[in-house]
């Protein structure tokens, strides 16, 4: 399904987050595909295992396995098709139109099967069930994608800062080579431009579990402002170069928001300990302000200066 991007307050920001998500919705199938292979292959292999599993007399009782082997969670990729092995119980057993007392002790259990002795019983109505490796895929797909969009937009968010005058915004992305690969141009004014490579990398393990890590590099390539051109700016050096306004220091910038200048900053281990006398979350008087303020982390938490009359943290 193809995929919008979030709202943003910049439009010039919001036109650029429009097109990663415009661009993304192309590579869908082959990063989906993917995903989906793995984890149907796990979940074919997990079924696998638990039917060669079932056919050893040792494991009796409930599914659990053995000799190292682990079943918990085998329901998630077996079907029990109820109906057909409903109708061959009855086929069995039914006689003129009835069924024997004896028969109700080999009915497929109502519950669902729980024992090896149920597996083997019924083994030939069962199946590899793909439903929830088809959900997971959909889920790591998903967060690939919002991740791609987030953290692309993120950057682009920094660097243009409040500027909203966009001219032009190109933005290319697409597997060439068996690389994810792509772009981002934009043009401002009063005569100011860049450009950067965006793509997309991705690894799918699956020992022990299938788990799917993802990189999103972006790296601005060309800035040129006012027929200056720079080569391979920062982000921060870009953001400049756009105008951006200097930043301070953590603590100026939580100063300028009207937070302690203290707030989370770092507690030295030993001063952290000596207050701590039993409690998950200590209180400890803020040097700065003076108010009593709760660590977490060897952090402390951001707050506001005593003064002003607000709950003591946030």
């Amino acid at each position: 399904m193809p995929t919008k991007a979030a709202r943003e307050e910049n439009p010039a920001v919001q036109e650029i987050a429009n097109l990663l998500a415009r661009e993304f919705n192309k590579v869908e199938p082959k990063i989906k595909g993917d995903l989906k292979r793995a984890y149907r292959r796990e979940a074919k292999q997990g079924f696998d295992d638990l039917m060669k599993a079932s056919g050893d007399p040792k494991n009796v009782g409930l599914i659990s396995g053995r000799s190292g082997m682990s079943f918990h969670g085998w329901y998630a990729y077996t079907a029990f098709d109820t109906k057909k092995a409903d109708r061959a119980w009855r086929r069995k057993w039914e006689k003129n139109g009835r069924l024997p007392d004896a028969a109700y002790k080999d009915a497929p259990p109502p519950g669902g099967l729980q024992t090896w002795e149920q597996i083997r019983r019924w083994a030939e109505f069962l199946r590899v069930d793909y439903h929830d490796a088809d959900q997971s895929a959909e889920r790591a797909f998903d967060n690939a994608r919002d991740s791609f969009i987030y953290k692309n937009v993120d950057k682009v968010r920094n660097v243009l800062e409040a500027r909203t005058e966009l001219v032009k915004a190109v933005v290319q992305f697409g597997f060439h080579r068996n690389v994810f690969t792509g772009s981002i141009e934009v043009q401002l004014l009063p005569s100011a431009s860049f450009e950067a490579e965006i793509g997309l990398k991705y690894v799918i393990r699956t020992t022990p579990r299938v788990t799917p890590y993802f990189q999103y590099p972006l790296n601005f390539t060309t800035a040129k402002i006012g027929g200056v051109v720079h080569a391979r700016p920062s982000e921060e050096e870009l953001r400049l170069l756009l105008g951006g306004k200097p930043r301070g220091t953590p603590a100026e910038e939580l100063a300028a928001q009207g937070f302690c200048p203290r707030s989370v900053q770092e507690i030295p281990y030993s001063e952290a300990t000596a207050w701590i006398t039993n409690r998950m979350s200590p209180y400890m008087t803020c040097p700065d302000c003076g108010q009593s303020v709760s660590v977490r982390n060897f952090k402390w938490r951001k707050h506001l200066p005593s003064a002003v009359k607000t709950p003591q943290s946030i």
